[in-house]
C-alpha cells in the first residue's frame, strides 16, 4: 500500500509540473501575476497531464479513506492504553483537517 502511495504521490507531482517542465524545454516561459507559469497550449500533453492529475487524486484519495478504515477497525480491536493512543491519533488527525480546509489561499 505504501509503493501505491508513493507512486501516486510522484505521479502527481510530475503531472502538475509538467506545463512548467514543458514550457522551459521549449524556451516558452510565460508567467501570470502571481509568478506562476501558464500554459502555453502548444501541444495536447497538458489534457494527459490534467487527467493524470485526477486519477492520481483519485487513487491517494482511496488510499486514505482505505487508511480511515483500518484505523476504525484497529480501534474497534484495541483494548487499554492502545485505545487510547489511537483515540489521541484521531483526534489530531480530525483536527488538522478543518486547519488545512480554512487555511487562507490566494
Amino acid at each position: 500500500m505504501l509503493a501505491a502511495y508513493a507512486l501516486a504521490g510522484s505521479v502527481a507531482s510530475v503531472a502538475v509540473g509538467f506545463p512548467t517542465i514543458t514550457a522551459v524545454a521549449r524556451h516558452d516561459v510565460r508567467l501570470d501575476a502571481y509568478g506562476d507559469v501558464i500554459s502555453t497550449g502548444g501541444s495536447h500533453a497538458g489534457g494527459l497531464a490534467g487527467a493524470a492529475t485526477v486519477l492520481t487524486a483519485a487513487a491517494i484519495l482511496g488510499i486514505w479513506l482505505s487508511f480511515v478504515a483500518h484505523q476504525v477497525l484497529s480501534w474497534r480491536r484495541a483494548t487499554g492504553e492502545q485505545r487510547q493512543q489511537l483515540k489521541w491519533l484521531a483526534s489530531g488527525g480530525s483536527g488538522c483537517i478543518p486547519a488545512w480546509c480554512c487555511w487562507p489561499r490566494r
